[in-house]
């Protein structure tokens, strides 16, 4: 999942390189660890270790940060940590090597994105267990198979908030503007093919883009 740091001289990426789970092979059952590739100078440095599973890694716009997945438990109750189990949210800073989750792995989340000016994290999510009345909330999370809709938190963790609906569509392939709080994603509703759509995530409609909305959804 390699990721270029906005100036374009660094590459953030994940990489197996160990035997975590000691089963004598090194693949994707393993855990991974972030690299980031200076082009500059020809160097590799580890970013965060393979202690857990780590993926997805995309900078900051400053290119400080860096905002990721960890998969750090077993979330389902299965008994083993896998790619079933739930990864969180996590923000490093690169220079002070320091790390903080943003958001929870108690859901399913995934590519998560800096918005233009680092104020938010954008990413993947299902439907919130927490919205789920307790007779919907079995052991193996389902959610994992959901749809997908999108979600903002604000870079401190705070605010967590639905941006496009989880309950009826499934999103996908997350693309944030360089210039503005909007999102693209595709997108696709029942009996359609996918189609292309945009989302702001700073703010709500106006009356223009609700009538449009409207008409488009009748």
């Amino acid at each position: 999942f390699p990721m270029f740091s906005p100036d374009g001289e660094r590459i953030a990426y994940s990489s197996w390189r160990s035997d975590t789970n000691q089963d004598g092979h090194i693949d994707l059952r393993d855990n991974s660890a972030i690299y980031e590739f200076n082009m500059r100078n020809g160097q590799e440095n580890l970013l965060v270790s393979d202690e857990f599973s780590n993926s997805y890694p995309t900078f900051s716009p400053d290119g400080n940060s860096l905002v990721y997945l960890s998969r750090r438990r077993d979330t389902n109750n299965d008994g083993v940590i896998n790619s079933l189990d739930n990864s969180g949210v996590y923000i490093m800073d690169i220079g002070r090597k320091k790390e903080r989750q943003i958001v929870s792995d108690e859901h399913y989340n995934k590519f998560p994105f800096f918005s233009y000016d680092s104020k938010y994290v954008i990413y993947l999510g299902s439907w919130r267990i927490m919205k789920k009345k307790p007779d919907e909330m079995d052991a193996d999370h389902s959610e994992y198979f959901e749809n997908n809709g999108i979600h903002c938190v604000d870079a401190d963790g705070d605010n967590e908030r639905e941006i496009v609906s989880t309950k009826h569509y499934g999103c996908r392939f997350l693309v944030p503007s360089p210039t503005a709080n909007v999102v693209a994603y595709i997108s696709w509703r029942k009996d359609t093919n996918r189609g292309l759509y945009l989302a702001p995530f700073d703010r709500l409609p106006d009356n223009a883009e609700i009538l449009s909305y409207i008409n488009q959804n009748l």
